[in-house]
Order: C-alpha cells, then sequence, then structure tokens
C-alpha cells in the first residue's frame, strides 16, 4: 500500500502561537478552506490529503533555473519515492519545440521511417537538451493550474498500481497472479512406469522338440532305421 499519510510529519503546517492553523490571505492553510459570510463570520472546512499537498507543494517546493532550464532542490519525500515522483526530466528542444524522451524517440523514428537519416547530435541546428518539472507540460498545468488527479493517475499507471482513493492518495500494488510451473514430459524419454515387462511363459515339452533343426531330426530317423535292419538280420 502506498498512501500519503506516511509523509504528513514532513509537510509542515504553519501554526499560530496557540497551536492553531492561522489562514493565509488566500484564506486557506495546510489544512483547512475558510469561508467569511457577511457578518464576518469565519467557518472552515477540512482539506482532503490531495488538497494538502497541493498547498505543501505550493508553498514548500523550491526550484532552480539555469540556462539548462529548471530542477527542483527540494528534496523528495518517501511518498513521493514511492510514486516514482522525479526531481526533473530531461525534455529535447529543437527549432522551439520540447520534446520528451518518449516524444523524441518517436520523432526520429518518424525520419528514419521516412527515409531520412536519425538526427545527430552535432548538427541539429538549435538542438539542446534542457531541464524542467514533469509538471511544467500541457499534459498535467492549464492556465498555471496543475491537474494533481490526472498527475497522480498517470504516476499510478507508470509504476503499475493500482488507485484505491485519490483524495486520499491512496496507492495499491497490483496482485501478481501465483506463478504455477507445469512441467512437461520429454516425449523421447520413457518412464520406468510406462514400461510393461512381461512375465515369460513356461515352454512346453514338444515345443521344445520344434526348436530343433530339421537334419538333427532326419539324423535321428536313420539311426532307428539301421537299429531295426541289424536286429532283422540276426
Amino acid at each position: 500500500m502506498v498512501s500519503y499519510y506516511g509523509d504528513r510529519q514532513t509537510l509542515r503546517t504553519p501554526e499560530s502561537q496557540g497551536g492553531r492553523p492561522k489562514p493565509t490571505l488566500a484564506s486557506e492553510d495546510a489544512n483547512y478552506f475558510y469561508d467569511q459570510t457577511r457578518s464576518g463570520k469565519v467557518t472552515k472546512r477540512g482539506k482532503t490529503p490531495l488538497q494538502h499537498y497541493d498547498y505543501w507543494f505550493r508553498t514548500n517546493v523550491k526550484n532552480e533555473t539555469t540556462n539548462r532550464g529548471t530542477k527542483r532542490i527540494t528534496p523528495l519525500t518517501e511518498f513521493e519515492k514511492q510514486l516514482g515522483v522525479k526531481l526533473s526530466v530531461a525534455v529535447t528542444m529543437l527549432h522551439g519545440q520540447k520534446y520528451s524522451q518518449k516524444e523524441w524517440d518517436a520523432f526520429q523514428q518518424k525520419r528514419v521511417d521516412s527515409g531520412i537519416d536519425k538526427l545527430r547530435s552535432a548538427g541539429g541546428g538549435d538542438k539542446g537538451v534542457y531541464y524542467y518539472q514533469e509538471l511544467d507540460t500541457d499534459q498535467f498545468s492549464s492556465r498555471g493550474k496543475i491537474d494533481w488527479r490526472r498527475y497522480f493517475e498517470e504516476k499510478a499507471r507508470e509504476k503499475d498500481l493500482i488507485v484505491v482513493d485519490l483524495n486520499n492518495l491512496q496507492f495499491r500494488e497490483k496482485q501478481k497472479p501465483a506463478v504455477v510451473e507445469k512441467v512437461r514430459p520429454n516425449p523421447k524419454e520413457k518412464s520406468i512406469a510406462s514400461v510393461k515387462i512381461e512375465k515369460p511363459e513356461p515352454i512346453e515339452p514338444i515345443e521344445e522338440v520344434a526348436k530343433y533343426s530339421p537334419l538333427m531330426i532326419a539324423g535321428v530317423i536313420a539311426v532307428v532305421v539301421i537299429l531295426l535292419l541289424k536286429r532283422r538280420r540276426a
């Protein structure tokens, strides 16, 4: 289970001296939204973990900007690490067009399929590699507002996680089916149990005689005839 609740201690909440959350000028703090009626009465609405994360991100995450782009310098929380959040991603720029790694690979493959060589690093015009936050794309940002739901759904897909409750930032791993290894017999090899051993049958005397050759039988008959002739002469 991947849950945002485990990082609550790392996300600090601005508090007043009395220990209560101090409302900000935007009528919100880390844990509540504040509404004020015409009579001046203030009510508060609790934030979901998703809304709490949004506030923490906007007020705590710091970036460093160089001539090669923008990188996040605030360390990742354990929750973010489990979801595969990155401090920055490499983006290829060519003629003012921004390409993610996946988009750049597709662009290169398209050139190859069209019979054009891949764009080489040495001769790519104004081609360069820059660094941006994952959220700094049209996929997740619109008019300066981040679409956190779409972002975390995408991160869950990348990590092969199931979204349990997006408002509470709860995810779980997919249950992998048990692997049953089936041993297939080798048809070239016969099992000992499959070989049938037959018990030899006893040989009858008449069958034993049949085993001798015809010449031997003829010799025996000749001897008998000679003995009979000698008896008659006597």
